[in-house]
């Protein structure tokens, strides 16, 4: 059943209008229909998108050492999927890499935070 609801999330010939491929690409309205069919597998694979595609944002930042920590003490991996969803059961029209960002920015805040103490 999952597997024909991420079936939706196949990429579309001819769509020339995103910068992002993938499950990033997904309204959270899709995201949160797939979660409804199949939590664990969604959220894993969601979770691991985002992951990478905020270690790509990382990138510029590691020469600085100024880099966010994707998985601190502080928000494990079950609170960002947590984050993700909150964000997107309260955005459906957004795009789940909207999702991400905003995720980014928290852990961002939790990266400085960590540095002050």
């Amino acid at each position: 059943m999952a597997l024909a609801g991420m079936a939706m999330l196949a990429p579309c010939s001819g769509k020339a209008d995103s910068a992002f491929a993938g499950v990033g690409s997904a309204t959270c309205a899709q995201y949160a229909e797939l979660v409804r069919l199949d939590p664990q597998r969604t959220h894993n694979m969601f979770l691991t998108w985002a992951q990478g595609f905020m270690s790509g944002l990382n990138v510029p930042q590691l020469e600085g050492r100024r880099y966010v920590e994707l998985l601190p003490p502080s928000y494990p991996a079950q609170a960002q999927s947590r984050f993700l969803s909150g964000y997107c059961d309260h955005h459906p029209r957004d795009k789940f890499f909207d999702a991400v960002r905003a995720l980014w920015n928290e852990l961002q805040t939790a990266s400085l935070e960590s540095r002050i103490r």
